[in-house]
């Protein structure tokens, strides 16, 4: 199936559209049922030491409620740290940046497109993470984002959309759980545009210069898994 990107409802709504509201409800429900939570988890947590105060950030990070399930179960931070969220909607929930908070993580918002966000922010990450973003940008602006991170970063984690039959089908499937026609809507769109095989590997491979290494692969019934960890001693 060739990759095509075509322009999803969601991203052209006025944030005060009651549209957005079920929307985002939705996608809080398609995180849940495609467990990026968990997949994320087990990927981030393995790779971070709790011994240092973390500098995370997640872009296309919408309400922050898929950071939160994924970093809750870490509890209370032993040596703090620092989360950052970059979205050009600046819809970051007050109830996650209170909840993570607790837990004692600083939080900040950018609310900025992310080309705009990487190539003037001076800040360097132990990790950045992304899900469902991804498959938004074409093959070159893919690269230039790459090559920008690349820079600022010790691992990049992300999740997207299965370009295939099956995720198309799972698409179609979003009808039974009583979707927003904006979500059906976008989720077919998402899938045409999303990744398989080794394809994100390949672009990042040609927009980096040195080593990393790179994991890319299926995960669960519908989405594409891809990571890039820095070799560099």
């Amino acid at each position: 199936m060739k990759r095509l990107i075509q322009p999803e409802i969601l991203d052209h709504l006025s944030p005060d559209d009651p549209r957005v509201f079920h929307a985002r409800k939705d996608l809080r429900l398609i995180n849940a049922l495609m467990n990026h939570a968990r997949i994320l988890r087990s990927s981030i947590f393995p790779q971070l030491n709790m011994g240092h105060s973390l500098r995370i950030v997640e872009i296309g990070s919408g309400d922050g409620a898929l950071a939160y399930e994924v970093f809750k179960k870490w509890g209370k931070l032993p040596a703090g740290g620092r989360l950052d969220f970059v979205d050009k909607a600046g819809s970051l929930s007050s109830q996650v940046k209170r909840d993570l908070g607790e837990l004692g993580w600083e939080v900040n918002e950018f609310e900025d497109d992310v080309f705009h966000w990487i190539e003037n922010s001076p800040d360097a990450y132990d990790l950045c993470f992304a899900s469902l973003f991804l498959h938004h940008f074409d093959e070159k602006e893919l690269k230039l984002l790459f090559h920008h991170l690349s820079r600022k970063i010790e691992r990049f984690i992300c999740i997207e959309p299965r370009r295939d039959r099956f995720g198309l089908l799972g698409a179609l499937g979003l009808r039974l759980l009583g979707c927003d026609p904006v979500t059906l809507h976008d989720a077919k769109v998402s899938v045409r545009a999303g990744f398989h095989h080794q394809e994100l590997s390949r672009i990042w491979n040609q927009s980096v210069s040195a080593r990393w290494q790179l994991k890319e692969r299926r995960a669960g019934l519908f989405s594409h898994f891809f990571s890039a960890s820095s070799t560099a001693t």
